[in-house]
């Protein structure tokens, strides 16, 4: 399976238990956790595993968390042969994106991006700052709303897509930028659960230091291209210190980014790692942009032994079939986990999954059920699951049951 962007994810995207799937089912991905836990000096895994929502909103927390869990995902994606063309992250995400493309080794990556959170947490706590975020304006508007400020500083700093834009800056001067853009007509004006101004001036102090930083170490050269959130273009790594300086106080232009990945032939993408913000925003930017999550991986050399390696099966025999209108989904149902012996999947568990996609009409899902049935996969753990099938564009089709 080849894509164009490898899309990865920024601050926000963290959730309680992310990344736990794939450290129980890729061998990569659990290496990935291990080193990087030697590098920050702290237990990662426990970390992403069984911290609550407010530990992991911690800037110094969700960055180390969410490159930890995008750099394992990927390392599960390239373990089963999938490859892409360049390489794009949004904020926080590009730090991935130069780890996955060789500019930066994997235990180097730990350690800046380590440092880059204790220091954008040190300039939140220092500063009365916040973000929002603008809906239903047009982007000159927006800035044209912060550039009347008086009560301080304020400025657009994240270019979602169109129509979405993110503005930042002092307390004071937020709320009078968002009571502007009000004035001007925007759809909603919603006050974000962050405390720092990242992306603006604010950051200065945070990000000479990083700089200083960052200049004792060593960086290659990239072996893919890496879109740049500074100006859109393909990275210029000559001087990679100045430029993560200028990223730390500098807006995202991700809608450009993407336009201009598209005008060099970037038309699929695939975002690795918690959470889906950024394939949703494809869709936004682009219609003819093909956006997927994919934060598991895809077996193609052995049996899968657990419901998310199942999972991860049937979606490769789904591309490998032609159907990319259709996804599959295993939900966890009950919290509590339950192992028994592996076994494969009876021809009663598939007959039940067969039923109800007849009973749907849906012959693609049918077809594929059908396929499914000579496969053997097997399973090992949580026999209540909910299958999901999406449809994308059209329905989302439930089915449940027991799979035992």
């Amino acid at each position: 399976m080849n894509y164009g962007f490898a899309f990865f994810p920024g601050q926000g995207a963290q959730a309680p238990g992310m990344g736990k799937d794939l450290y129980e089912n890729s061998q990569a991905a659990k290496l990935v956790f291990e080193e990087a836990s030697e590098g920050a000096g702290l237990d990662v895994a426990k970390l992403c595993f069984e911290s609550d929502k407010a530990t992991l909103s911690r800037t110094e927390n969700s960055q180390i968390a969410i490159f930890t869990h995008s750099m394992a995902a990927w390392a599960a994606l390239k373990e089963a042969g999938v490859e892409f063309k360049a390489a794009a992250g949004f904020s926080l995400g590009e730090y991935t994106a130069l780890a996955a493309a060789g500019v930066v080794s994997l235990a180097d990556g730990v350690k800046i991006v380590s440092m880059r959170g204790k220091l954008m947490q040190q300039a939140a706590d220092s500063i009365d700052g916040g973000m929002a975020a603008i809906l239903g304006l047009e982007d000159s508007v927006i800035e044209q709303a912060c550039a009347k400020v008086t009560s301080g500083v304020v400025r657009p700093v994240n270019y979602n897509c169109p129509g979405q834009l993110v503005i930042a800056g002092e307390k004071a001067a937020l709320a009078e930028a968002i009571e502007n853009c009000k004035a001007a007509g925007a759809r909603r004006a919603l006050p974000l659960a962050v405390s720092g101004a990242f992306h603006t001036p604010l950051m200065a102090k945070a990000a000479a230091e990083l700089r200083a930083y960052v200049a004792d170490f060593t960086f290659s050269a990239p072996k893919m291209d890496i879109y740049s959130n500074l100006d859109g273009k393909v990275y210029d790594c000559s001087d990679l210190p100045a430029h993560l300086e200028q990223h730390m106080i500098s807006p995202v232009r991700w809608t450009q980014l993407v336009k201009n990945g598209m005008a060099a032939g970037l038309t699929s993408a695939c975002e690795i790692g918690p959470g889906k913000t950024l394939t949703g925003f494809a869709g936004k930017i682009s219609k003819e942009l093909t956006a997927e999550w994919k934060n598991h991986l895809v077996e193609q050399h052995y049996a899968p032994t657990s419901i998310n390696a199942m999972l991860s099966a049937l979606n490769s025999l789904l591309e490998f079939l032609g159907l990319n209108d259709c996804r599959v989904k295993f939900l966890k149902v009950q919290k509590k986990a339950y192992i028994d012996e592996d076994r494969e999947l009876t021809e009663n568990d598939y007959r039940r999954l067969l039923d109800s996609a007849g009973r749907m009409g849906n012959s693609q899902l049918y077809y594929l059920m059908m396929v499914l049935y000579s496969t053997g996969i097997r399973i090992s753990e949580l026999p209540y699951v909910t299958v999901e099938a999406v449809c994308r564009g059209k329905t989302e089709i439930y089915m449940k049951g027991k799979c035992r």
